[in-house]
C-alpha cells in the first residue's frame, strides 16, 4: 500500500478490487466486512479487536461496539509471496479497467452521518444517544453529537487553521481547505489527514524495529476507540488500512522511497511551470570575538593546530587534519538547508510562504524547561574543509529571552 499511486490507482495497476468486501489486500478472504443494512455499503466496523491481544479487555465488551458481541478470533493469515503467486497465476491478464461510477472520497460534499447511519447505530450498537428520536414536529430526526461545534465556534477553528503555518513536508497547504465565511473545510486529500504520531514515527527517514513493534500494537487500540465515536457506515478500507502499514514498513523499509507524495510534489511543480528560485550566493564570512567564551574558542582552534602540525604528537585521522587547517575563507550560505532528514529556512525566507522551518529549540537541563532555548534562524553558512570528507554547516540564530514572558505574548498574539 505504500506505492507511488493512491489507492484506487493501485486496484487498477495491480489488477485486485479495492472496492467490496475484499478490498483489503492483505486480509483478503479472512476478512470480516459486512453490508449495512440501511446503508448498503460494505463496512469493516467492529473488524479490528482480532488484531489485539488475547486478553484485551475491548474482546470482551459487548456494549463498546457490536451488540453482545465479544472476539475470539486472531489475526488473518498473512499469506506469502509463493502463496500469492501461485493464487494469481491461472488469473487471465487484464486488458483494460473502466469506472462506471465516480468515487466518493474526501473532497465529497456527502456525509457518512446521515439518517441511514443512524438507523444502522440502533441495530448494531448501543448508543441511545446517538439514534434517531422523536422530535418536537412528531417526526423522526438525528440528534446532533456532543461533540458538534455551533457556527461560531467552527468559524473559529477554520480561521486558526488558516492561519496555521507548519513545517515543511509535514503536511499539505490545509488553509486552502478552510472557509472562514461558511465555516467549512473542504477539498481535502487523504494525505491531509496524516497529522497523527502514528502516521508521523511510520514516515520517519530511520526505522527502528522495536519503535515499529509498539506502532503495531498501537494502532489496534487506536481504531478501536474511533469505533466507539464514528458510525458504522464511516468505517470503510481506508479506515482499515492504517492497521496493515506497520506490517509493510517493516518488509519495505522507510517508506519514502517508495510513496506517492514526491511524485505529486514534481507533478505540482510541472503543472505550475514555477522554477526553483532559490538564491544561493558567496560571500566572506570571518570570525568576530566579542565576549570570553569565542575567545576561548579561538584559542582552541590555535592550540589544535599547534597540536596536530607537531609530528611528535602523531595524528594521523584525516578528518582532524583537516579541521586543524581550518575551513576556506569562501563559504556558502543558504537560505534553504536540508541536514539529517530535516529541512531548515531562515526567518527572512519564510515570508510569504505557507510553511515554516526557522523555529529552533534546544532542551535544557533541567525537568521543568526553565532553561529551554528557542530561537529562529537567521543565517546558514556552509564551511568547506579541505580534505573532509562531508561539509560543515553553521547557523546563525537569533534566541528569546525566556525570562521575558512579554515577548512571547507579543509574538504568539
Amino acid at each position: 500500500m505504500w506505492t507511488i499511486n493512491d489507492f484506487s490507482a493501485y486496484g487498477m495497476l495491480s489488477g485486485w478490487g479495492t472496492q467490496g468486501k475484499l478490498a483489503c489486500p492483505h486480509c483478503i478472504e479472512d476478512t470480516k466486512a459486512f453490508t449495512l443494512k440501511y446503508g448498503s455499503k460494505n463496512s469493516l466496523f467492529d473488524c479490528h479487536c482480532r488484531f489485539l491481544p488475547a486478553n484485551h479487555s475491548f474482546r470482551r465488551s459487548k456494549r463498546s461496539f457490536t451488540k453482545n458481541r465479544d472476539e475470539k478470533d486472531g489475526q488473518p493469515y498473512i499469506y506469502i509471496e509463493q502463496e500469492v503467486s501461485k493464487v494469481v497465476s491461472n488469473f487471465p491478464k487484464v486488458t483494460e479497467i473502466g469506472w462506471k461510477k465516480k468515487l466518493n472520497g474526501y473532497g465529497s460534499s456527502k456525509t457518512k452521518d446521515n439518517e441511514k447511519a443512524r438507523k444502522d447505530y440502533s441495530l448494531l450498537c448501543f448508543r441511545g444517544e446517538l439514534e434517531m428520536q422523536v422530535l418536537s414536529n412528531g417526526k423522526m430526526g438525528k440528534l446532533k453529537a456532543n461533540d458538534t461545534l455551533t457556527s461560531s465556534y467552527a468559524k473559529l477553528v477554520c480561521k486558526w487553521l488558516k492561519e496555521l503555518r507548519m513545517p515543511y513536508g509535514y503536511a499539505s497547504n490545509l488553509a486552502r481547505c478552510a472557509d472562514v465565511e461558511k465555516g467549512t473545510i473542504h477539498g481535502m486529500k487523504s494525505h491531509d489527514c496524516h497529522l497523527s504520531r502514528i502516521f508521523k514515527d511510520l514516515c520517519c527517514n530511520t526505522l527502528r524495529l522495536d519503535d515499529l513493534v509498539k506502532l503495531n500494537d498501537n494502532i489496534p487500540i487506536i481504531i478501536c476507540k474511533l469505533e466507539w465515536v464514528f458510525p458504522p457506515g464511516f468505517f470503510d478500507s481506508m479506515e482499515h488500512l492504517p492497521i496493515h502499514l506497520t506490517n509493510e514498513a517493516m518488509l519495505g523499509g522507510p517508506v519514502h522511497y517508495r510513496w506517492m507524495y514526491p511524485f505529486e510534489r514534481c507533478m505540482g511543480v510541472s503543472k505550475r511551470a514555477v522554477t526553483n528560485k532559490t538564491s544561493i550566493f558567496l560571500e566572506n564570512h570571518s570570525i568576530n570575538e566579542e565576549d570570553a567564551s569565542r575567545c576561548i574558542h579561538a584559542e582552541f582552534a590555535i592550540w589544535r593546530k599547534t597540536y596536530v602540525n607537531n609530528e611528535a604528537n602523531e595524528v594521523t585521522n584525516k578528518d582532524i587534519i583537516a579541521l586543524s587547517c581550518g575551513p576556506s575563507p569562501m563559504a556558502i550560505s543558504w537560505n534553504i538547508y536540508f541536514v539529517n532528514g530535516y529541512t531548515f529556512h531562515t526567518k527572512a525566507y519564510k515570508i510569504n510562504k505557507k510553511t515554516i522551518n526557522s523555529g529552533v529549540h534546544v532542551r535544557g537541563l533541567t525537568k521543568g524547561g526553565e532553561d529551554d532555548y528557542y530561537g529562529t534562524i537567521n543565517y546558514m553558512i556552509e564551511l568547506d574543509y579541505f580534505g573532509l570528507k562531508d561539509r560543515v554547516g553553521l547557523f546563525y540564530f537569533e534566541w528569546f529571552d525566556n525570562s521575558q514572558v512579554d515577548v512571547f505574548e507579543e509574538i504568539f498574539d
